[in-house]
């Protein structure tokens, strides 16, 4: 594309976020390339245009927790959230549950390389044992 073309597209977009992503593709490079040429033309971008947005806040996710725990549905909490749909709610705990699993995962490695490199004492190595053994993380 010619600097003029990616000058017209930029202006005529509706979501910057992702012209920025479809202009990459159209020119076979990176999204970073297409910033750096485009900022290079006089394009000025905002660096909250180039940051993913997060579909939902901390403290919704903290929100979605509770009520699923307190057997909610998933349109249920949705509606409570407001602004979303059930399955997206349904795709962000499946999201989140991944992320803790990894998350207790790396912690669980952590502790046998701690205890096997006997970083620890006899009493840690114990309770570190029964946690595990639990399965409690």
């Amino acid at each position: 594309m010619t600097d003029d073309e990616i000058r017209r597209s930029w202006r005529c977009c509706e979501n910057q976020h992702e012209q920025i992503k479809i202009l990459a593709q159209l020119n076979c490079c990176t999204t970073k390339e297409i910033i750096e040429h485009m900022r290079a033309i006089g394009i000025e971008i905002e660096e909250e245009t180039i940051r993913k947005r997060l579909r939902f806040t901390i403290g919704e996710d903290r929100k979605m927790w509770k009520l699923r725990a307190a057997g909610e549905p998933y349109y249920k909490i949705a509606q409570i959230i407001g602004n979303t749909t059930g399955q997206s709610i349904r795709n962000r705990i499946g999201e989140l549950r991944k992320m803790r699993r990894e998350a207790g995962e790396t912690i669980i490695t952590a502790c046998r390389v701690y205890m096997a490199e006997d970083l620890c004492t006899e009493d840690e190595r114990k309770q570190l044992n029964e946690v595990l053994r639990r399965g409690i993380i």
